[in-house]
């Protein structure tokens, strides 16, 4: 290719001597070292659940005690303003991103039809909608924002291994790193509708093989999907390790 060139912003990649275009360098959200295109992100919330309105929302990331985090800002449809289930929606959303994208949802605000920052040919504004969110001017309709809480490591715990204090362990240390408070957290619920992402379960995998002397796949939360079915397997290879 020869000529002249002008730098336009947009990222893309050539394929067959085609080029396509897949967003705006200035929108890519770069999350524990991985890049995500907001519009995917967008596309994967908007069909979480029917209440959100498609092409109607922003995902952008901010940075909140030195680590880039998502947030989801999102219109609702105006049929499901009257009676909507918040929660039910706020669980769907993280849920949906957690197994698409192994990430965990920072914030999400709910606001109401039409409210979104769009250009006047009907584009998202992500930077307005970010600068909304952080001034506080969103027509919300709910909002939901995880508790940041920092809990010993697990490999510190001085505890003797049984199979009740490996569950309680794990209560404990998922309850702070999710943001929830203990009776939010149910045994029997899969670590991704409280929306878990990969970084934080490679590092509670880590802990858990170094307080247990055991080497676990880093695979392992994503194959034993709540805290019922981890703790029966820790305890089962512990105990076989054991002998």
């Amino acid at each position: 290719m020869n000529g002249d060139y002008l730098r336009t912003g947009d990222l893309g990649f050539v394929r067959d001597k085609e080029l396509f275009i897949t967003g705006r360098i200035k929108d890519l959200i770069i999350i524990w070292g991985k890049n995500y295109y907001p519009q995917d992100i967008e596309n994967t919330v908007q069909n979480s659940h029917a209440a959100l309105r498609k092409d109607s929302g922003a995902a952008f990331s901010l940075e909140v005690d030195g680590k880039e985090r998502l947030v989801i800002v999102q219109e609702v449809e105006r049929t499901y303003l009257r009676n909507l289930d918040t929660d039910e929606v706020i669980r769907a959303i993280r849920e949906a991103v957690s197994l698409e994208y192994e990430l965990q949802v920072y914030a999400i605000a709910l606001i109401k039809t039409a409210s979104i920052a769009k250009t006047s040919s009907g584009k998202i504004q992500r930077y307005a909608c970010r600068d909304k969110y952080v001034a506080q001017e969103l027509n919300l309709v709910a909002e939901w924002q995880q508790k940041l809480v920092t809990t010993e490591s697990i490999k510190d715990s001085n505890l003797e291994i049984t199979e009740e204090n490996i569950a309680n362990l794990l209560l404990t240390k998922l309850t702070g790193v999710l943001g929830l408070e203990e009776d939010e957290l149910d045994m029997e619920t899969s670590f991704s509708e409280y929306g878990l992402d990969s970084s934080v379960a490679l590092t509670l995998t880590g802990e858990l093989g170094e307080w247990l002397g055991m080497e676990l796949e880093p695979t392992l939360f994503w194959e034993y999907t709540n805290i019922d079915e981890l703790t029966e397997y820790l305890w089962e290879e512990w105990e076989n390790d054991e002998d």
